[in-house]
């Protein structure tokens, strides 16, 4: 697994496994793009990641979460269930049910961004 960011576009891409082509694309809420070849993931594109990245439904969340801080410097924070929490602090923290994801990537400083 490995990470490419392109900070001119705010977009991350996050390679689970090699691949010689796509077949499927689904596109979850938040930014999120997961690329599949015959449905198994086979990587995760992230956009507006200086805003931060929800990671609730990512294949191999845990892995990415950890690739994230590594590669961009992203602290991970857990996010507890908290009724008027701004989402502003968060970045992508809400999920559409109004509750909260359980992890959050927080956004990325500007002077912490590494390509």
């Amino acid at each position: 697994m490995h990470l490419r960011y392109d900070p001119e576009a705010d977009a991350a891409y996050v390679y689970l496994r090699d691949a010689a082509h796509v077949d499927r694309t689904e596109a979850l809420p938040k930014d999120r793009l997961i690329d599949y070849m015959l449905d198994e993931p086979i990587g995760i594109e992230l956009l507006n990641v200086s805003a931060g990245v929800a990671m609730d439904g990512l294949p191999r969340a845990d892995e990415v979460s950890h690739l994230l801080q590594e590669v961009l410097g992203m602290r991970i924070v857990a996010v507890p269930p908290a009724a008027g929490l701004p989402q502003e602090l968060l970045g992508y923290a809400a999920n559409g049910d109004g509750g909260w994801s359980a992890t959050v990537s927080e956004p990325v400083p500007e002077s912490q961004t590494r390509p």
